[in-house]
């Protein structure tokens, strides 16, 4: 290429992140995150296969270990990181309201003291205005 050419940067490399994101989905192995069922607070109804969970108006018959949640309506992950970077597709069906968070293993289960520390996460409400609040 000449000295002082220019190219057509468009052209010849486009959105190249979106380009590289989409062939490494190909190559990265897409797992679903497996729900643990001793975290989920009563009110929590998991499915069969542990990959999804929905609200219910009633306590489920679980028992208060200490692992479970019993003010805060969460579930924990199965299994954790403690490094790296990692992302999740998370389908969610029609809802009026819904959270979506990551915290550390270590974080409160018990009462209300959850959401002071050690959480980072979404929350979507929507009523006469939609908004989003993140915590």
């Amino acid at each position: 290429m000449p000295s002082g050419a220019l190219i057509h940067v468009p052209r010849y490399l486009g959105n190249l992140p979106f380009r590289v994101w989409k062939k490494m989905q190909d190559i990265a192995q897409n797992t679903p995150v497996i729900l643990d069922p001793n975290t989920a607070h009563p009110r929590l109804v998991l499915s069969d296969d542990l990959t999804s969970v929905r609200y219910s108006r009633i306590n489920q018959p679980v028992p208060d270990n200490p692992e479970r949640f019993n003010c805060d309506l969460c579930v924990l992950g199965s299994e954790g990181f403690n490094s790296g970077t990692h992302c999740w597709d998370v389908e969610v069906k029609q809802s009026s309201l819904w959270i979506l968070g990551v915290t550390t293993a270590s974080n409160q289960r018990k009462g209300r003291g959850f959401y002071n520390t050690d959480v980072w996460c979404v929350w979507y409400v929507r009523s006469v205005s939609r908004f989003w609040f993140l915590c």
